[in-house]
């Protein structure tokens, strides 16, 4: 479904609720809301902005530590934590290429200084464990 779509059912639904006098659900209302929440596009200037807020939070001495999970095709996971600049830029080019080349799942965050300290990466084979290898 498209944002486009949710609008369209939007002015509908409020179309009939004041010209024609239907009365329209609080179902129905919840429901177009968790769609419209669903499919509203993203407001990439605010995802910017609360980017450099958070990572400016997070920085110490210009660096800040970024947690990388991921899952491969053949179900591996692993996760790892990475030292990146503490710009929206460098971050941005860093979360671009790691999701360019994803075989999977993957979630990227930036953490704080004391979850890097008491971070221990980790390795999981699914595949292998189904297996019994």
């Amino acid at each position: 479904m498209r944002d486009q779509d949710v609008m369209y059912q939007f002015a509908l639904m409020t179309l009939a609720e004041k010209r024609l006098g239907y009365s329209v659900s609080e179902e129905r209302v919840k429901k177009n809301r968790s769609l419209a929440r669903r499919y509203a596009r993203v407001d990439w200037l605010q995802r910017r902005a609360d980017l450099s807020a958070e990572l400016a939070e997070l920085q110490r001495d210009g660096m800040v530590p970024v947690y990388q999970w991921g899952r491969d095709c053949d179900q591996a996971e692993s996760d790892s934590v990475t030292l990146i600049p503490a710009s929206v830029m460098a971050y941005m080019r860093f979360e671009d290429r790691a999701l360019r080349y994803a075989e999977g799942p993957m979630r990227i965050y930036p953490i704080s200084f004391d979850e890097y300290a008491e971070f221990e990466p980790s390795f999981r084979d699914r595949r292998a464990e189904q297996y019994n290898y």
